[in-house]
């Protein structure tokens, strides 16, 4: 997986990343080229004209973010659409994204967890990114997102993590924040409350649940192009989540993905049968389960399963460090561990 250290404006870290990524950028707009045809009978061009209608909201709320997507576009030699296509995806498949994820976050009387697994096509496991940001009067960032992408999922220096699950939910709003945007927007808090202030200001444009941790606890916040609503922890301080809304969205056609309510039910057993200190790697250890296989926590691209598990993330805000495996959390390809506090020197 490609590690990206960017610092400086806005324009430049989306010019280092651009640059850097190029390749993989090219190769993430093939793979939803093709994904957006066989899925939504659309092409790349009318994606990117979609697109389009997000800029305005974009432009006025964000523009350092905006800036930063121009960056990326200017270093991989693209256009801003092409770009901000990428960023809205989630918008774009109009409710018929395959992509899902279980997650969960655990305070304890000694540290604070927050952590899941990432499913998606495992073609696009080398188009994955690290990218590691140092911003001026800003949290440093460290998260693992898409080549082209600014948000998704990872932790930032004030000790604020972000995991992220799909959901299915037709219907999009162009007036409200793309949920990557957000994604990247919480990213760039420094408490759950300030984050929860970013989301009910403008709220999302399509559905999605929040899992955002911090050195205080967790939240889980779900929502749609109308809804905002949020999950408080259980009473052992636990969060679980999958790919269907645990709240009622009133107004909203939900699409579901069936092993959902198996995932996320299988999660909430292993964590009970944990004994002894809670600790990054017993949580991880949760993220392994092959019960229900192939739709399994731990997923694997095979048979009735059109999604693999492309990378394992486990963070303790407390200590304000991530443990990722890349690939399957039973058989990891790689280890990378993100520590935002200790800002990246050339």
């Amino acid at each position: 997986m490609l590690e990206i250290y960017c610092s400086g404006s806005s324009f430049e870290i989306g010019l280092e990343h651009g640059t850097n990524a190029k390749p993989q950028i090219q190769s993430t707009i093939a793979f939803y080229t093709d994904l957006f045809l066989r899925k939504c009978n659309l092409t790349w061009q009318a994606a990117c004209n979609e697109a389009d209608k997000f800029t305005p909201h974009i432009h006025e709320r964000y523009p350092h973010l905006e800036n930063e997507m121009q960056g990326i576009a200017k270093g991989a030699g693209l256009g801003y659409n092409e770009i901000l296509a990428l960023n809205v995806r989630s918008e774009l498949f109009f409710g018929a994204a395959l992509d899902g994820c279980t997650s969960l976050s655990w305070k304890t009387g000694k540290a604070s967890f927050v952590a899941q697994n990432w499913d998606w096509m495992k073609e696009q496991k080398e188009n994955l990114v690290l990218l590691k940001i140092d911003q001026v009067g800003q949290p440093s960032i460290q998260m693992l997102t898409e080549a082209g992408m600014i948000g998704k999922i990872g932790l930032n220096s004030a000790g604020l993590g972000l995991c992220v699950n799909a959901i299915r939910c037709a219907g999009s709003d162009p007036t409200r924040t793309p949920i990557h945007i957000m994604w990247r927007v919480v990213l760039g808090c420094t408490s759950i409350s300030s984050a929860l202030e970013a989301i009910d200001a403008t709220g999302c444009a399509s559905a999605c649940n929040m899992l955002i941790a911090d050195p205080s606890g967790s939240i889980g916040v779900e929502v749609t192009h109308q809804t905002i609503l949020k999950l408080e922890p259980d009473s052992e301080g636990r969060i679980f989540h999958s790919n269907h809304m645990l709240e009622k969205h009133p107004g909203t056609e939900m699409l579901w993905v069936e092993d959902s309510l198996s995932r996320v039910a299988r999660i909430r057993e292993l964590a009970t049968q944990i004994s002894g200190d809670v600790t990054k790697e017993s949580i991880q250890a949760l993220l392994c389960d092959e019960d229900n296989y192939p739709c399994s926590i731990n997923r694997a691209q095979t048979g009735e399963s059109d999604t693999a598990s492309v990378f394992s993330i486990s963070m303790n805000l407390t200590t304000v460090e991530a443990r990722v495996l890349l690939g399957r959390p039973s058989d990891p390809e790689k280890i990378f561990l993100l520590r935002p506090k200790q800002k990246h020197r050339v």
